[in-house]
């Protein structure tokens, strides 16, 4: 699961949380009213109990996730935008309960909760602007609350108050993100490691090519895809010609130049969808993809000439290889590598410098 999709589920958990605090303030209110009675409260906007406390404040709380539940599942906004809608729909909520519930002088600090929500998404864009909201949205419930309480001193504590709490939550909220974006870089570099720690397991340390269990793992696969899919590649066994003269006339660092020079020539040879390996000693593959073994042969035969014709400073002999080739057209791995390589000794007892080409249809 990628970070999009992490996000894209924890706003769904934050829409669903929602609508459970919206049920929750709901219900509360009802239980306000059957303890404390209507006479009780009274709103400066609105004599009824239900129209001023529970009708209104429960329809503005609906809308507000319903339009969040609109913009998450809709195509026309970026996740950005989405990912901005459940901090300022929370917004919306917050202001809601502090401007009804002026007269508890905590219940503005709600107006904080948004600004920590917008942590999860590790966007110091959206944590700015949710502060500068958070200050907006104080201000409009401290004109609510001096009409309903007309003193000024305890607006005026109350605002103090919540004002230090959104200042201390902007600061927690920046240390969260600071850390979210070290563990996230931590864990990207570890991803990094170990994937190059990976790939250098799977190659030959001396050509760079990938090696021989890599091989036999990559030809299982293809196979099964092969035979999944219906679609044909062609596989190619080299094998430099009188190696063992070259390592035991000039020696093994030596040997290992042309064994370079030859990696060199296929890579350079080969397209994107061809897979080399350096399959033992002397001996390599080739898993040419999307291809058939007569297409695959015109690739091998600019690799036999081009090694053919490589110079060498400490010799003049012309070094040359040998190769067989066969194509997919069913059977397990090990027999699509015995075609191969009986193609490739074909090769070797028919003069050498040569590709055989596997000759079952």
């Amino acid at each position: 699961m990628n970070r999009s999709d992490v996000i894209k589920k924890y706003r769904k958990r934050l829409i669903k949380s929602y609508i459970f605090i919206a049920f929750a303030i709901m219900l509360l209110e009802i239980i306000v009213y059957f303890l404390m009675k209507s006479q009780a409260l009274k709103s400066l906007f609105f004599d009824n109990y239900f129209l001023a406390y529970l009708i209104l404040p429960t329809s503005v709380n609906a809308l507000s996730i319903v339009v969040m539940i609109l913009i998450e599942r809709s195509d026309r906004f970026k996740e950005r935008q989405k990912n901005a809608s459940t901090v300022y729909g929370l917004y919306f909520m917050a202001l809601n309960v502090s401007c009804v519930h002026s007269y508890f002088w905590a219940v503005s600090c709600c107006l904080t909760l948004p600004m920590l929500v917008s942590c999860i998404y590790g966007d110091r864009r959206l944590m700015r602007s949710s502060v500068i909201t958070a200050f907006f949205s104080l201000f409009v419930s401290a004109i609510v609350s001096n009409f309903e309480h007309g003193d000024v001193s305890f607006v005026a504590l109350n605002s103090s108050v919540t004002f230090i709490m959104i200042v201390v939550a902007y600061m927690l909220g920046s240390v969260m993100i600071d850390y979210s974006e070290e563990n996230i870089k931590e864990i990207e570099n570890r991803i990094v490691k170990e994937h190059v720690f990976k790939e250098r397991l799977k190659r030959d340390q001396m050509t760079g090519l990938l090696n021989q269990n890599t091989f036999y793992e990559d030809l299982e696969k293809e196979v099964e895809y092969a035979e999944q899919n219906d679609v044909v590649f062609a596989l190619a066994i080299i094998d430099i010609d009188n190696f063992k003269h070259v390592n035991d006339t000039y020696g093994h660092e030596y040997g290992d130049i042309v064994l370079k020079k030859l990696s060199r020539i296929m890579t350079g040879c080969c397209d994107v969808d061809a897979s080399i390996y350096r399959y033992g000693g002397e001996e390599f593959a080739i898993i040419f993809k999307n291809k058939t073994k007569m297409q695959a042969k015109a690739t091998m035969d600019q690799v036999l000439r081009k090694f053919r014709e490589a110079k060498y400073r400490f010799t003049n002999e012309m070094i040359t290889l040998s190769c067989g080739i066969c194509d997919y057209n069913g059977g397990s791995a090990k027999y699509m590598f015995r075609k191969s390589d009986a193609a490739l000794y074909e090769a070797k007892q028919t003069g050498k410098n040569r590709i055989v080409v596997d000759r079952e249809s």
